[in-house]
This record gives C-alpha cells, sequence and structure tokens, in this order.
C-alpha cells in the first residue's frame, strides 16, 4: 500500500489533475493510517523484549535479597529461561522487530525506484 501511495504522490507532483491529486491524498491517508498502525505494533513488540529484560535483571537482584533457597532457585530457574529464550514476537512468517521496518523501507524504496523508471520510460513524463 505504501508504494502505491508513494508512487500516486509522485505522479501528481510530475503531472498534476484535478482528480489525481483527490486520490493522491486519500492514498496517502490511509497509508499513513496502515504505517502509524504497523509502527504501534512493532513499539508494543519492543516493550515486551525490554520488559522481558528488565524482570530478569530483576529476578537477579531479588536473588540477592531472598534467604530462602527454593525461592531463589525458582527465581534463578526464571532468570535462566528468560536469558535463554527472550521472548519474541512475531506473526509465524517474520518477527516484529527493528528489522522489520528498515527490510520494509529498503523494499518500498526499491520497488519505488523501478515504478518510477517504467513511468520515464513510458513516456507519460516530460
Amino acid at each position: 500500500m505504501a508504494i502505491f501511495s508513494c508512487f500516486t504522490l509522485y505522479r501528481v507532483w510530475v503531472n498534476p489533475e484535478s482528480d489525481s491529486v483527490y486520490i493522491a491524498i486519500i492514498n496517502f491517508c490511509w497509508s499513513s493510517y496502515y504505517t502509524a498502525y504497523l509502527l504501534f505494533n512493532l513499539s508494543l513488540a519492543d516493550m515486551v523484549q525490554t520488559e522481558a529484560k528488565s524482570i530478569g535483571i530483576s529476578a537477579h537482584k531479588t536473588i540477592n535479597l531472598v534467604d530462602d533457597d527454593e525461592i531463589c532457585d525458582k527465581l534463578l530457574l526464571l532468570s535462566n529461561q528468560i536469558y535463554q529464550r527472550t521472548p519474541v514476537v512475531s506473526c509465524k512468517l517474520f518477527n516484529f522487530d527493528a528489522s522489520l521496518i528498515f527490510s520494509t523501507l529498503g523494499t518500498i524504496t526499491t520497488y519505488l525506484v523501478i515504478l518510477i523508471q517504467f513511468d520515464i520510460l513510458s513516456g507519460d513524463v516530460e
């Protein structure tokens, strides 16, 4: 969706028409909405990973304060599980992390450059 909205903005900038300006604005608004939704989900996934690291640190600090061996063993087990298997938010196809943002931006840029090159070669742009 972002590729199409960026391309329509490019087309309006190169060849403005009254109807295409409104369509480009609507496409850009919808694309901005979905981009904000994606960034919100990515920030939530980052918060989950940060909180898991914080829980591991808190468990180690608690181990130093507690005298009961059974509680210390359970806290140590929890800390080791968090350290060895940090929670990862995914949708079975890809992980929600910072690399998703950069790969998405790279893909959008690549396809947008290809679309602009084909549009220039078609002869519609002066």
